[in-house]
């Protein structure tokens, strides 16, 4: 078996077989972490190893999400070169970043729609058999599901924590009703909302997560605004508002989950270091003081925990913040890297709801979702430090938008036509 080494375009077979590796990688992203990690260094090795290097740079250099990838990037590794913190804490951080720079290949690899189409469905599938054990839990409690292994009852989450499952259910819930909107066949259509409201109802009833709770309203507000017909949209927002009136007076789980919120608030001054809003008020208060002190570069990569015990109020909060993060990643980024990690972060959120104006509805409305999605998880949490929650915003947004550069093409090619009849219509 021969293959050819060329740096203008990338040998077919490596390239075909990293293709397939970035579709299984994608579709173990909501499932293993071990198989992502496996799939993922496969898929780098053969899309380093076909070449194409020429062909390739010619797609990223067009692709403004590919830009601000690497800019996002290059300003942590900047912001190392100032850092007090140990070069392992900074090499740490380097890690837990680098997964941004999996946008690269992602992107040439999905230039073809019928790549596109396996990456998206590959997602959907996982998420199809996450909700299937999710409901399965519910009955059986097996020894492999997440929720099983830590001892919690009444929260029937699966292969990945209940934050995490509940963001990337919220996308499923998206993508499955707006496909039923969209579907002509009765079948595929009452196929498709059944799966979206199964995927609901999870996460409202089955798997405790506030997070969740938020995205999952996201989408549906996405979905009125950019997936229903006009006529029907004030009739499909009352149906949601009702639908919500109900489940919020028919589920315990989230009465609960809210009315702990607010308790928690309330005395996160006594009791914040055993709550999880509490120590979050304690996280956001101490880094927003510590963005205060150095502002524009903040305190360099890795040096968060040394920062946050130079202004906790004791020893505990000290070992807590010094092993964990602040729950934010636009403070995180700010503490480390000033407000040229804010803005580099800021600019990342918001290049693809730029991109999705050349795209039509469909992956219109999904873009938007998605970073709707991000932003409420960005609020409470560090979605591009943790691996799983990173890799499925960086390959969604890889696959709704690999082919940017053909679709802007495409979009000034028409305006030019149309324009042209206009010259010729005037003459």
């Amino acid at each position: 078996m021969q293959f050819r080494f060329s740096l203008d375009t990338p040998s077919p077979r490596l390239d075909l077989w990293a293709r397939w590796l970035l579709v299984a990688m994608i579709f173990m992203v909501p499932i293993s972490t071990a198989g992502t990690n496996l799939f993922k260094f496969a898929m780098l090795l053969c899309w380093l190893l076909a070449g194409g290097y020429r062909a390739r740079w010619d797609v990223l250099r067009r692709h403004p999400l590919a830009w601000a990838g690497v800019a996002l990037y290059v300003v942590i590794l900047f912001s190392s070169t100032y850092s007090p913190a140990p070069f392992d804490a900074i090499l740490f951080q380097w890690s837990k970043y680098n997964k941004i720079l999996f946008l690269l290949p992602a992107i040439t690899l999905l230039q073809d729609s019928l790549w596109r189409r396996r990456a998206l469905l590959a997602f959907l599938a996982a998420m199809g058999v996450t909700l299937l054990a999710s409901y399965l839990h519910v009955f059986w409690a097996f020894p492999g599901a997440q929720a099983t292994q830590a001892g919690v009852h009444g929260n029937h989450y699966v292969f990945k924590n209940h934050i995490e499952q509940n963001i990337m259910m919220s996308f499923f819930v998206l993508a499955c009703l707006h496909g039923a909107v969209m579907a002509s066949d009765l079948r595929h259509r009452w196929s498709l909302a059944g799966l979206g409201a199964a995927g609901a109802v999870n996460i409202l009833f089955f798997v405790n997560g506030r997070t969740g709770y938020l995205t999952l309203a996201a989408c549906f507000i996405v979905l009125v605004i950019f997936g229903i017909p006009a006529r029907w949209r004030w009739r499909a927002l009352s149906a949601i508002v009702v639908a919500g009136v109900l489940a919020v007076a028919s589920s315990s789980n989230l009465q609960n989950r809210v009315e702990s919120v607010v308790r928690e608030v309330q005395t996160h001054e006594i009791n914040g270091l055993d709550t999880s809003s509490g120590q979050r008020i304690e996280f956001w208060r101490n880094s927003i003081e510590l963005l205060r002190e150095k502002p524009l570069l903040g305190w360099g990569t890795g040096a968060y925990g040394r920062a946050f015990c130079s202004v906790a109020d004791n020893p505990q909060w000290c070992r807590i913040g010094a092993e964990s993060h602040p729950h934010n990643q636009t403070l995180y980024l700010g503490v480390e890297s000033g407000l040229l990690g804010i803005i580099a972060f800021w600019i990342f959120q918001c290049v693809p709801l730029w991109l999705a104006r050349c795209y039509p509805p469909t992956t219109r409305l999904l873009l938007v979702g998605l970073t709707a999605i991000l932003w409420i998880d960005g609020l409470f949490n560090v979605p591009l430090y943790a691996l799983t929650e990173a890799f499925f915003f960086l390959m969604m947004f890889a696959t709704l938008t690999a082919d940017y550069p053909t679709c802007l093409q495409q979009s000034d090619d028409a305006a030019e036509q149309a324009a042209q009849m206009a010259r010729n219509g005037y003459q």
